[in-house]
């Protein structure tokens, strides 16, 4: 769960050349597919913020494994618990359910496993915002999500499971500069997260009679993401320790002929 709200991250574009702006034009559209390589080679960081900042990541393998498909929502099994969204990110790891309009993207919930065996529809009580339209750099913003789901339990050797969850997220557009990938070297805006959450399951087993609370964890996680003119989405997605060492990434397949250096 944690890794895939770090990673709704920002699908724009900008222009080093002027005002780094971002708009609604810039977000992908229902139809686009995405592809990147989720390798880690291994002592990486992700560098320093600030301006005119050059990241050096051309040793990654470019090994394209991992795709991302932009949907309409009536193409998911899962819309009906999501009346409000008008497109889902759909990939391995989780469906995440959107509404996107001319001021905002806000994130309305996720079906994903959320480590019961399965895949969870998990509809967040409070949505999460992703961008605000227009952004630029130096912007940040804060939020607030959370949600209750309470599910078949069998898995744990329960009746049912309860999972509840609040979170924060900050986000700071901390850096701009030029990204070296192994095909490319591409002009980027980057954003920072913070993402902090508390998370408690309760089990319920009906002979007992009784919820019994198994697990409580408080964490803090850590994601960096660029993003480029004319690529519709992040060109590199990091997550990261506190101290910036890269501990899972996605690079995105950039063709040269958007290059804009």
């Amino acid at each position: 769960m944690k890794y895939i709200v770090l990673n709704l991250l920002l699908f724009i574009g900008i222009s080093l050349n002027a005002q780094i702006t971002i708009n609604f034009g810039d977000y992908p559209v229902i139809g686009d597919i995405h592809k990147y390589d989720s390798t880690n080679i291994g002592g990486l960081t992700a560098g320093a913020a600030g301006a005119n900042i050059t990241w050096d990541f051309s040793n990654i393998s470019g090994n394209y494994n991992f795709s991302r498909n932009f949907i309409a929502p009536s193409a998911s099994t899962y819309s009906a618990a999501f009346p409000g969204a008008n497109m889902v990110i759909q990939d391995a790891e989780a469906e995440t359910f959107l509404d996107v309009n001319a001021t905002k993207v806000e994130m309305l919930g996720i079906v994903m496993d959320i480590g019961l065996g399965a895949w969870t529809v998990v509809p967040f009580t409070n949505t999460l915002t992703s961008i605000n339209f227009p952004t630029d750099y130096t912007d940040s913003f804060s939020d607030t999500y959370d949600f209750d789901i309470t599910v078949d339990g069998s898995s744990l050797g329960a009746d049912s499971v309860n999972v509840t969850s609040t979170a924060s997220v900050l986000s700071t557009i901390d850096a701009y500069g030029k990204l070296i990938t192994p095909n490319d070297t591409v002009e980027c805006l980057r954003e920072y997260v913070e993402h902090t959450s508390t998370t408690v399951v309760n089990a319920y087993v009906a002979i007992l009679g009784s919820w019994t609370q198994i697990q409580s964890t408080t964490s803090t996680d850590y994601s960096y993401t660029w993003v480029a003119m004319g690529h519709g989405s992040g060109v590199m997605e990091v997550t990261t320790n506190s101290l910036g060492n890269i501990e899972t990434i996605k690079l995105k397949e950039v063709p040269n002929t958007v290059t804009n250096v």
